[in-house]
């Protein structure tokens, strides 16, 4: 059994649309925390998970999963530049995810990612996220990443959302999803950071407790199962695969 922490206010636990068709934006908004291990508007992209193998320290991932945007799109009507935010040109990507606000109210949080630089190994990003806000405006909320898991404070106003056309989209970079070993606690659990990483940058949706089970933790992701024994000093996991990853079939771009 995994025990999911969200962190930040915008978090929140739930489930994950199952395509396309079901991510249209119901009124309100924020995050969650996941399905089956998977954080809420990710899915895995198909590709095979890499499971430690022996021991693993506490900072060390247990386990890597690609994983992909599960709501995408493409800017229909270009987003002017507003402050110290990038132009959004039509046909630009974008993504969602199913955010709360701290009132409880849910609503697809559309994000649109500019590079600012596409060199290897110094990718860096502008995003602008748009959350609806009573009285039918739109906040926009300016942030680095291609996952952000906290939207607090807005940049300007837009008399209406964005116009996102539902689609396949592709951001041209990879996304992973990391269980990171950090500690065993008092109870035998075996706490786990959730990392969602691309080139240079990570954001943290929260953490998980693989529950203790007899001598051992077990941690579920994806269909798969994976064993944590602590070693005998207590400070890191010895870590075995009892279950492969179920990933799916390759999703496209």
């Amino acid at each position: 059994m995994n025990i999911f922490i969200a962190i930040g206010l915008a978090l929140a636990l739930g489930g994950l649309p199952q395509d396309q068709e079901a991510a249209s934006p119901p009124t309100g908004a924020a995050a969650g925390a996941s399905l089956d291990g998977v954080p809420l508007g990710l899915k895995p992209t198909g590709e095979a998970a890499v499971v430690a193998t022996g021991e693993v320290a506490k900072g060390k991932p247990v386990v890597s999963l690609p994983v992909r945007h599960a709501i995408t799109g493409r800017v229909a009507k270009e987003i002017p530049r507003v402050l110290f935010s990038k132009t959004v040109v039509v046909g630009a990507p974008a993504f969602g995810l199913p955010m709360t606000s701290s009132k409880g109210e849910t609503q697809i949080v559309w994000c649109a990612p500019v590079s600012t630089d596409s060199r290897p190994g110094k990718e860096a990003w502008s995003t602008n996220c748009f959350v609806q806000i009573p009285g039918g405006a739109t906040q926009m909320v300016m942030t680095g990443g291609l996952y952000p898991t906290m939207l607090s404070t807005g940049q300007a106003l837009f008399a209406e959302p964005p116009q996102i056309t539902p689609g396949p989209a592709d951001f041209g970079v990879p996304l992973s999803l990391n269980y990171v070993f950090r500690k065993w606690t008092a109870a035998g659990d075996a706490e786990l950071m959730i990392e969602v990483r691309w080139p240079r940058r990570a954001d943290y949706p929260g953490l998980a407790l693989a529950k203790r089970e007899g001598d051992h933790a077990t941690l579920r992701l994806a269909g798969g199962e994976i064993r944590l024994t602590p070693t005998p000093d207590g400070r890191s996991a010895k870590v075995e695969l009892v279950r492969p990853l179920t990933t799916g079939p390759a999703a496209a771009p």
